[in-house]
């Protein structure tokens, strides 16, 4: 079994990787990880909910916010089988993949914290009410 140099679990909700590209076949609000390095690596799951931080000092300014609601949310998005073959390639050794129009400020190579604690909150619960407005 193939083993994967990301992600890596730094807390039980923080998860380190890099950016392994760039793919219009995922949404704004997608982060693709290989499949396998999703299921070996990490206690995430298909479809769950996490909030990405740089690592870099001089990117983090312009991804952190103070307040929960006005973060971007991501989805992750399982990369496998041939539909994703190119994607899964990118991500060989559980690299994250963006959408070309997601967070603009990332270039590939950059180090970043995949946060899941979001996914614990309900999506009915406050989160929906500040995200409606």
């Amino acid at each position: 079994m193939k083993s994967f140099k990301y992600p890596i679990c730094v807390t039980s909700c923080r998860y380190l990787t890099k950016v392994g590209g760039r793919s219009q076949d995922l949404a704004n609000d997608q982060v693709g990880l290989h499949l396998e390095a999703l299921r070996l690596n990490t206690e995430l799951s298909p479809n769950d909910r996490v909030l990405l931080d740089t690592v870099k000092e001089e990117k983090r300014e312009t991804l952190q916010y103070e307040q929960l609601f006005m973060r971007n949310i991501f989805r992750i998005k399982p990369l496998r089988g041939v539909q994703s073959s190119h994607l899964s390639s990118i991500s060989s050794d559980g690299e994250a993949i963006l959408s070309p129009g997601a967070v603009k400020e990332l270039d590939e190579g950059d180090e970043i914290l995949l946060k899941s604690a979001v996914d614990k909150i309900p999506e009915d619960g406050l989160l929906r009410k500040y995200m409606s407005g």
